[in-house]
C-alpha cells in the first residue's frame, strides 16, 4: 500500500487494473479522465485541469497517479510542489518545473535561481516558449501541487502558459486546496479565443470517501472484510477524509481473534469495535494536528492557540487581541492556516475537531495556558459573548477576581442543570468557588453544589453541605446555611448533621430566626437516629420551646409529640401552625414535612395530604430533590393508610425519580423499603413484599427510625 502527500491511499489492484498495478479508492472517474486527456495529447489536443479538495482529500495522490499514467502513455512529465514557506521566493515553482526539462547549467535555470537578473515578464515569456518547444518534441504533462502557495511570478508564468496551450500538446494539471480558493487575479484560465475542440478545461472536485470507500480502505489495511455499520461509523468519524481514514485504519488494525458465537457476544463485539474505532479516529486527528503544528512557525501556532482558547465564538478581532502575530497580520495568518486543514470553513475561525484544538494547547505550560484563557475571558466579556462561551473560557482560566465571572458561572450552571447535565454544572460551580467570594455567596455555592452532586455522588453532596455549615459566615448567610442544614437532614445524614447544626447555631453571627430553624432541624436529626451513637462531647442545642413561635420549631415539636403519642391535640395544633399560610416562605421544608407526618400520625390524613402537596410545590421550586422524595414517601404512607396501595406504589416511583434509592442515606434508605414492602403486602403480592423486605445491607445496619420501621414491615410479612 502506498500513500500520496495528501493522504489518499492506493490499494493493490488486480492485474491490469492500471499500468502501475494500483488504484485509488473511489477515484476511478478522475483516473479515467486523466488517462483520456493524456492519450489525447498524441492527437494534438491540450487540456487544463484543476484538482480541488480539502487537506487530506487525496490531491497529491491523484497528481502522482497522473504522472504514472503519463509514463505509460509516453508523455514527458515536469512536476513541482509549491509550499507556503516559499510563497515569497520569486520563480520558486517555475524553477522546479524547468529543472525537469533542462540541465541546471542552462542560462535560463541560472536566471530562475537568481531572479533579480531578469525582468519577470520577459522571463515568463521565455519559459512559455521553452515549455511549448519541449511539448512539440514530445507531449508534455506539467503538474503543480498546492498551487495556492505558488509565488506570484510562477503563478503569472502558469497563467501565461495556460493561455498558450493551443500551440502544443501539453496537459497542465494543478491541485488547489479548497481551504484557499483563488482570489482576484489568481485563477489560471484558457485563452478566451481557444477552440474547445483543441484545448479543453476540466475541474475535478475530490469528494469525501463514502461509507463503502471507507470500508474498502479499512479492509485493505485489516486484510478482512469490514461490516457496513463499522465502515459507516469510520466514514462519519473521519468526515470521509482519506488521510484521517488511513491513519485510523492503521491504528485500528489488530491481530485477528476468534469470531463470537452467540448473538449477544456478536453484538457486544460490534459495540466494542465501534467504540475503539471512534477512539482511533480521535487519536488520528490529534496526531495529524501534532505533525502539522510541528512545522508551523511560532506566530501561526500562537494564532492557533488563540483559536483553540476562543472556541467557536472567537472572531478575528478577538484572536488578534490574544495572539498579535509579528510577521503577518491576522488576516494573512488565518488565510495561511486555512490551508492546513485544521480549521473548519466559516466566518469565525474554529478547529474542525476538539482533539486538534487540544493538540494546539498541549505545548503550553499550565501557567501560560491559564493566563491565555483568562485574557480570552476578559476580551469575551467585553464583547458580550454568551454565557456558555464565557464559562468555557473561565473553566481553563486562572482566578480573575472579577465579580462578573462568578455570576456567569452560576447562570450557566443553572442552565445546564435544567438541560439535564448536572455534572457540567458541578464543574462550573466548583470553578466559581475558586474566585474570591463573600461569606454568604460561598455558603450558597456550596449548597448549590450539594444539590447538583446528589444524583451522581450522594457522599459528595453531603460533603458540600457539611462545608456550607462549617464555612465562616456572617448574618447575611443565615438563609443559605439553614437551607444547607435542611437538605442534609432531608437525605438522612443525621450523624453529621447533629454536631454541625449545633455548631452553626452557636456562632455569634446567627440571627434569631436562623437559630430557631437550626434548632428545629437539630432535634429532627437527633431523634431520627439511634441516641447511643452520639458522642458525649458533641455540642448540644437548647430544647424546643414549650410554646414555639417559629413555624420550623412548631413543625419539629409537632412531630416529636405525635411520635411519642403525647397530647395529640397539641401535636395537631403545632403542625397546623407550622403549615399555616402565614408562615414565612423561608421556613424549613424538612420541618414542614415533619408537621405533615405529625398530622398523619394524629390521623388527620386529608390535612396531611394537603400539606404535603403544598410542600412538594415549594420543594420543586427550591430544587430540593431530597425534600421532594421525603414528602412523596410520607404521602405514599398516607395513601397506604387509605387502602390505596397501587397509588402508594406510584408515589414511590415518583420518589425514586426524584431521589433514587441508592442516593438515600443508609440511615433513611430502609424507610423506603419499608413503605414498598407494606404497599406490596396490601396488594396481596407476598413474593414482592418479601423481596422488598430482604435483610438490610451492611451499610444499613445500626439503629434509626427507618431501620425500626423496616423491621416492623418485615414482621408484618412474616
Amino acid at each position: 500500500m502506498a500513500e500520496g502527500n495528501n493522504g489518499e491511499t492506493i490499494l493493490p489492484g488486480r492485474a491490469g487494473s492500471s499500468p502501475a498495478g494500483g488504484r485509488l479508492v473511489e477515484r476511478e472517474h478522475e483516473e479515467r479522465l486523466l488517462d483520456g486527456l493524456l492519450r489525447g495529447l498524441r492527437a494534438g489536443r491540450s487540456a487544463l485541469v484543476e484538482v480541488r479538495g480539502g487537506p487530506g482529500a487525496g490531491r497529491s495522490a491523484l497528481l502522482r497517479r497522473a504522472e504514472e499514467l503519463a509514463g505509460a502513455a509516453g508523455v514527458r512529465v515536469a512536476g513541482a510542489q509549491a509550499c507556503w514557506e516559499e510563497t515569497g521566493v520569486r520563480h520558486a515553482v517555475a524553477a522546479q518545473l524547468y529543472a525537469a526539462l533542462a540541465p541546471r547549467a542552462s542560462p535560463l535555470v541560472r536566471e530562475l535561481l537568481h531572479p533579480g537578473t531578469a525582468e519577470g515578464g520577459a522571463l515568463s515569456g521565455r519559459l512559455c516558449r521553452a515549455f511549448l518547444a519541449a511539448a512539440r518534441t514530445q507531449p508534455l504533462l506539467v503538474v503543480v501541487d498546492d498551487v495556492q502557495w505558488a509565488d506570484r511570478e510562477s503563478l503569472r508564468f502558469l497563467q501565461a502558459l495556460a493561455r498558450r496551450l493551443a500551440g502544443a500538446p501539453l496537459l497542465l494539471v494543478t491541485a488547489r486546496s479548497d481551504a484557499l480558493p483563488p482570489g482576484p487575479g489568481e485563477r489560471i484560465e484558457l485563452c478566451p479565443l481557444a477552440d474547445p475542440r483543441v484545448v479543453a478545461r476540466h475541474g475535478v472536485d475530490l469528494a469525501p470517501l463514502s461509507a463503502a470507500g471507507a470500508g474498502r480502505l479499512l479492509a485493505g489495511t485489516l486484510g478482512e472484510p469490514v461490516e457496513p455499520e463499522l465502515a459507516a461509523a469510520a466514514a462519519l468519524a473521519a468526515d470521509g477524509n482519506p488521510a484521517v481514514l488511513r491513519a485510523l485504519a492503521e491504528r485500528f488494525a489488530r491481530p485477528g481473534r476468534p469470531a463470537a458465537q452467540d448473538r449477544e457476544a456478536r453484538e457486544r463485539d460490534a459495540r466494542d469495535r465501534e467504540a475503539r474505532l471512534l477512539r482511533c479516529a480521535a487519536e488520528a486527528v490529534r496526531d495529524r494536528a501534532v505533525r502539522t503544528l510541528a512545522v508551523l512557525p511560532e506566530d501561526l501556532v500562537e494564532v492557533l492557540r488563540a483559536i483553540a482558547v476562543c472556541g467557536p465564538h472567537g472572531s478575528p478581532a478577538m484572536i488578534a487581541a490574544l495572539a498579535s502575530p509579528r510577521t503577518v497580520d491576522i488576516a494573512q495568518a488565518l488565510e495561511l492556516l486555512a490551508g492546513t486543514g485544521l480549521l473548519a470553513p466559516g466566518e469565525r475561525p474554529r478547529f474542525r475537531a476538539e482533539r486538534a484544538a487540544e493538540a494546539a494547547l498541549a505545548g503550553l505550560g499550565a501557567e501560560r495556558r491559564e493566563h491565555l484563557f483568562a485574557r480570552a475571558a476578559e476580551v469575551a466579556n467585553r464583547a458580550a459573548l454568551p454565557d456558555d462561551a464565557l464559562a468555557r473560557m473561565l473553566l481553563g482560566a486562572r482566578v480573575t477576581g472579577a465579580p462578573w465571572a462568578v455570576a456567569v458561572l452560576r447562570r450557566e450552571a443553572a442552565r445546564l442543570r435544567v438541560a439535564g447535565d448536572p455534572a457540567a454544572s458541578v464543574r462550573l460551580l466548583r470553578r466559581a468557588l475558586r474566585e474570591p467570594v463573600g461569606p454568604r455567596l460561598r455558603v450558597e455555592l456550596l449548597t448549590e453544589l450539594g444539590v447538583l452532586a446528589l444524583p451522581g455522588s450522594p457522599e459528595s453532596s453531603d460533603r458540600f453541605l457539611r462545608q456550607a455549615l462549617l464555612a465562616p459566615a456572617d448574618a447575611s448567610a443565615g438563609p443559605a446555611r439553614v437551607r444547607a442544614a435542611d437538605l442534609l437532614v432531608a437525605r438522612g445524614d443525621y450523624a453529621s448533621a447533629v454536631p454541625l447544626i449545633a455548631g452553626a447555631g452557636a456562632r455569634p453571627g446567627a440571627g434569631g430566626r436562623e437559630r430557631a430553624a437550626l434548632r428545629a432541624l437539630y432535634w429532627l436529626a437527633k431523634h431520627g437516629q439511634d441516641g447511643s451513637a452520639q458522642e458525649p462531647h458533641r455540642p448540644e442545642m437548647a430544647a424546643l420551646p414549650e410554646r414555639p413561635e417559629d413555624p420550623a420549631e412548631a413543625g419539629a415539636a409537632a412531630w416529636l409529640a405525635a411520635l411519642h403519642g403525647r397530647d395529640l391535640a397539641r401535636a395537631r395544633e403545632l403542625a397546623r401552625a407550622a403549615l399555616s399560610p402565614a408562615a414565612p416562605d423561608g421556613t424549613s421544608l424538612t420541618a414542614r414535612v415533619a408537621a405533615c407526618h405529625a398530622l398523619l400520625l394524629t390521623e388527620d390524613v386529608a390535612e396531611a395530604q394537603s400539606g404535603l402537596d403544598a410542600v412538594l410545590a415549594r420543594a420543586h421550586r427550591a430544587n430540593a430533590p431530597a425534600v421532594v422524595a421525603l414528602a412523596l414517601l410520607i404521602k405514599a404512607l398516607a395513601t397506604l393508610g387509605e387502602d390505596r396501595a397501587e397509588e402508594a406504589e406510584r408515589l414511590l416511583e415518583r420518589a425514586e425519580e426524584a431521589l433514587p434509592e441508592r442516593c438515600w442515606h443508609p440511615q433513611t434508605a430502609p424507610g423506603v423499603r419499608a413503605v414498598r414492602t407494606l404497599a406490596r403486602l396490601a396488594r396481596g403480592d407476598l413474593d414482592g413484599a418479601e423481596r422488598a423486605a430482604a435483610p438490610a445491607r451492611p451499610e444499613e445496619a445500626g439503629g434509626s427510625m427507618a431501620r425500626a420501621f423496616l423491621s416492623y414491615a418485615r414482621g408484618r410479612v412474616r
